[in-house]
């Protein structure tokens, strides 16, 4: 095989495994969908609002004060904001691991966004502590869209890479927000300045 007739494609032989197999994000899903809360749709008229987007890297301490409009939390930077007196106003969550129910704070001032496949734990944690949760699906799941006609053939998915941070960009349109300011998504990573790169 060639890519564009100059450059061979080199072929890997190798098999990913994921960390949660399908059957079990499968579960996940129906348990979600049959719990009949509301679920993302498309929405039809743009929100003039910003999305401030509060990832959990290490430049979020350094910009955390610039947040506006709207904020939203991924994950384990909800706590961060919270203990700073920043309460964002919705958080999401599209990790399936077990323990996100560690990570993920409940507290019912934050509307809540997660992702169908989540682990029902953090579900059951959210809506105990009194919190507004949204459902939405991922595009990404193996075999979710077949699920997805099985039990809820109105669906709508939402695209997007395969962390949170990113995931708000396609589920903020989805929302009706057309601009975003983006915060702490340097992926852990904390940029050395004097070296111009990552310290490790």
């Amino acid at each position: 095989m060639v890519a564009n007739d100059t450059a061979p494609i080199m072929q890997f032989g190798f098999t990913l495994v994921p960390a949660i197999q399908p059957d079990e994000l499968h579960a996940n899903m129906r348990s979600s969908i049959a719990r009949g809360l509301p679920a993302v749709r498309s929405q039809s008229l743009p929100n003039t609002d910003i999305l401030s987007i509060a990832g959990g890297g290490p430049s979020l301490a350094d910009t955390y004060q610039d947040l506006t409009g709207c904020i939203a939390a991924v994950n384990g930077s909800l706590q961060f904001l919270l203990d700073r007196g920043v309460v964002p106003h919705i958080c999401g969550v599209c990790d399936p691991s077990p323990h996100m129910v560690d990570i993920v704070t409940a507290d019912p001032r934050v509307t809540y966004f997660i992702e169908s496949c989540v682990n029902p734990k953090v579900y059951d944690k959210l809506l105990e502590a009194g919190c507004t949760v949204y459902r939405w699906n991922a595009s990404s799941i193996p075999g979710g869209m077949q699920v997805l006609n099985q039990i809820e053939p109105d669906w709508f998915v939402v695209g997007g890479g395969s962390t949170m941070g990113l995931r708000w960009l396609g589920l903020g349109y989805a929302l009706g927000f057309r601009h975003f300011d983006i915060h702490g998504l340097d992926s852990s990573f904390r940029i050395d300045p004097e070296r111009g790169k990552a310290s490790h």
